[in-house]
């Protein structure tokens, strides 16, 4: 995304000594994921826990429950912090 798109394409035109030109896409061509890393004492034992894609079978819904794996609330930070 970018804030002023002609002065980008201006600047290729020039550089490239050939015409530009603007495309608009609706769709996200580059994936994006969103997650974090589950809490583990060791953190080679942590994984990587996905909440949100822009592709693939649960394409743009947001997991709740992994949410909560990534990110405790702050009773469970305390806890778990006790516990180690």
């Amino acid at each position: 995304t970018l804030r002023t798109p002609e002065h980008f394409v201006d600047w290729i035109a020039k550089n490239r000594k050939r015409r530009g030109e603007i495309v608009c896409r609706t769709d996200r061509h580059v994936p994006l994921h969103f997650g974090g890393l589950s809490y583990a004492k060791d953190p080679v034992d942590s994984e990587f826990v996905e909440l949100f894609s822009t592709h693939g079978p649960h394409a743009n819904i947001f997991d709740q429950a992994g949410f909560h794996k990534v990110f405790p609330t702050a009773g469970e930070m305390h806890r778990l912090a006790e516990a180690a």
